[in-house]
C-alpha cells in the first residue's frame, strides 16, 4: 500500500513540476454502512444480522490540461474492503473515456493485489448519456493472483430532464478472498433509479433521492460450495450544501425497506438497523 501511495505521489510531484496541473478537488467523506456480511461468518444458514461495518472516502481529482484529467481514490467500502485507485481521464460534448489501475487489500493487509479499470461514456447533449464501467484484477481468471481477486461492472443511463436529472442503473461487484482453507466470495448487484434535483445554479443546495432492488450474496467454497442470499428493496438519499464556491458539505443515507432472505437464511427483524449513513465535504482549489 506504501508502495503504491509513494508512485502516485511521484507521479503527482512530476506532473505539477511540469504545470500542468488546474484546478483541484479533495473530497472526504466517511460513515457506516450495516447491510454486509459478520466477516466471521463461514458457513450458510443461520440468522443476517445487522453488521457495523466502517466506510470512507478520499477523493482527489484535477486537471492535467484542457483535453485531460485525472483522479486519486483512496476508498473503504464493505465488499472491495480496501482500495486505492488512480484513472486518466477525458471528456468532449458526445464521448468520454477513462482508464487506470488500482490495487487492494484486505483487512489483515496482506495479499495486495493489483489490476485495471476503465470507463466509456456516450453523450447527447442536452438529452441523454450512456455509460458502461467495470474493474478487475489482473489474471483473475488465469489463476495469476491466488485466491484473491475484485471484479465489478456497472451500467448508466442518464436523460437531462428540467429540474431533475434521473439515472438509471444497474452493477455489480464481487471479491474473492482466501480464509485458511476456505475461499469467500462476497457480491452485491444492485439496480436502481436516482433522481438529482437542481433549481438554479446559484442555488447553494441540491438534492437526490433513488430507490431500487439489490441482492447481496455470500459463497463458501471449501470442500463443497454454499451460499447465503438476501435481496432487498432500499431507499435513500443525498443533499449538498454549498457555503461558497469552495466549500460544500453532503449527508445522505439509506435504508432497506424489504427484505428478502432465501433459505436457509433468516433475516434479523431488525431491518430498521441495516441501514447506511455518511457525510463528507468537498473542497475546491483553483
Amino acid at each position: 500500500m506504501k508502495t503504491v501511495l509513494t508512485y502516485i505521489c511521484i507521479i503527482l510531484i512530476i506532473i505539477c513540476h511540469a504545470g500542468f496541473i488546474g484546478a483541484l478537488e479533495l473530497e472526504v467523506s466517511g460513515g457506516m454502512e450495516n447491510f454486509t456480511w459478520e466477516p466471521e461468518k463461514a458457513a450458510a444458514g443461520g440468522i443476517f444480522k445487522p453488521y457495523q461495518s466502517i466506510i470512507g472516502k478520499v477523493n482527489l481529482k484535477g486537471d492535467i490540461s484542457k483535453a485531460w484529467g485525472f483522479d486519486i481514490n483512496i476508498e473503504r467500502d464493505d465488499i472491495f474492503l480496501n482500495n486505492v485507485e488512480f484513472r486518466l481521464n477525458t471528456m468532449t460534448d458526445y464521448f468520454g473515456f477513462e482508464f487506470g489501475l488500482f490495487t487492494g487489500i484486505n483487512d489483515s493487509f496482506n495479499a495486495l493485489k493489483a489490476g485495471i479499470l476503465g470507463a466509456l461514456q456516450v453523450n447527447w447533449p442536452g438529452v441523454l448519456f450512456v455509460s458502461l464501467s467495470g474493474s478487475s484484477t489482473i489474471g483473475s481468471k488465469l489463476d495469476f493472483t491466488g485466491d484473491n481477486f475484485r471484479e465489478s461492472a456497472e451500467l448508466k443511463i442518464g436523460f437531462t430532464l428540467p429540474i431533475v436529472f434521473p439515472v438509471l442503473y444497474a452493477g455489480t461487484k464481487s471479491f474473492t478472498e482466501k480464509k485458511d482453507t476456505l475461499s469467500v466470495i462476497n457480491k452485491l448487484d444492485r439496480f436502481g433509479l436516482n433522481a438529482e434535483f437542481y433549481f438554479t445554479k446559484t442555488s447553494p443546495v441540491s438534492f437526490s433521492v433513488g430507490g431500487g432492488y439489490q441482492t447481496l450474496t455470500r459463497t463458501y467454497l471449501g470442500a463443497s460450495e454454499t451460499a447465503d442470499e438476501i435481496s432487498a428493496i432500499y431507499a435513500g438519499f443525498d443533499v449538498q450544501f454549498s457555503v461558497s464556491k469552495n466549500l460544500r458539505f453532503t449527508l445522505g443515507g439509506e435504508l432497506p425497506v424489504v427484505i428478502i432472505p432465501t433459505p436457509p437464511l433468516k433475516s434479523s427483524e431488525e431491518f430498521w438497523l441495516m441501514f447506511k449513513a455518511f457525510g463528507g465535504v468537498t473542497v475546491k482549489f483553483f
